[in-house]
């Protein structure tokens, strides 16, 4: 498995910099850079995890290096300090990011690492909360908020005992990626007020699709926990 990762060199030493009235500065930086990522993710049927927002991951399997290279090459332009990059490999995506965070530290600043290594299927799976919309209303943002988190502390427990990382995507949703080996063992967890859209695929943009168009089948179904939706090639 394939994991890309991306530091902002010295980046709490540029916000340093920026006075005491530096949040909303801050915050405004760290937007921008996230559409970029999120927008050039896109463009090459990758996923991203903005994790730190100074430090985040791109799930890489399935994509041409040269792919990675030009993404990189996009966000220097966005970035206020400059970026270190490299690709980690490992048995699961777990493993790939610890991979990838040890080289981040070993190279100079605007440097990037990114080797030839074997592609496999991205599992993704698109948690939700039972009733999320209903707890909401009858307790308040904050509480439903704070829900969410402690469901998120579970998750990553629960993803990281298989290998596997998670991303919160907002509201009550979660997008796990796992692998083939390990997947089934996070769907046997016992979460009883999660469901689980699973998406097999060739790349994490397509793998993610088939993961949300599970989800849906399950909402519009109701009869089962967890479904499973593999791209066929024709």
């Amino acid at each position: 498995m394939k994991v890309f990762a991306v530091e902002l060199h010295h980046y709490r030493e540029w916000t340093e910099t920026l006075g005491y009235d530096r949040e909303w500065k801050i915050q405004l930086a760290q937007s921008k850079l996230s559409f970029f990522v999120n927008k050039f993710s896109l463009r090459i049927d990758a996923f991203p995890l903005m994790t730190r927002m100074d430090r985040f991951l791109i799930i890489a399997d399935g994509i041409r290096n040269s792919h990675f290279k030009n993404l990189f090459s996009k966000l220097k332009e966005y970035s206020p300090v400059e970026l270190r990059g490299c690709m980690g490999y490992g048995r699961n995506f777990l493993e790939a990011e610890q991979v990838a965070s040890k080289c981040l530290n070993e190279l100079r600043p605007g440097e990037l690492e990114v080797l030839d290594h074997p592609d496999s299927k991205v599992v993704a799976i698109h948690a939700d909360v039972d009733s999320f919309t209903e707890l909401t209303e009858r307790s308040s943002i904050y509480s439903s908020f704070r829900r969410s988190m402690e469901v998120m502390v579970e998750l990553q427990r629960i993803a990281e005992g298989h290998g596997s990382l998670v991303q919160y995507l907002g509201g009550d949703n979660f997008m796990i990626f796992s692998s083939l080996d390990e997947f089934r063992g996070i769907l046997e967890a016992p979460l009883n007020e999660v469901k689980f859209g699973v998406g097999i695929c060739e790349n994490p943009r397509c793998a993610v699709s088939k993961a949300t168009e599970a989800l849906t089948r399950i909402r519009e179904t109701r009869d089962s926990k967890w479904k499973v939706i593999e791209n066929v090639r024709s």
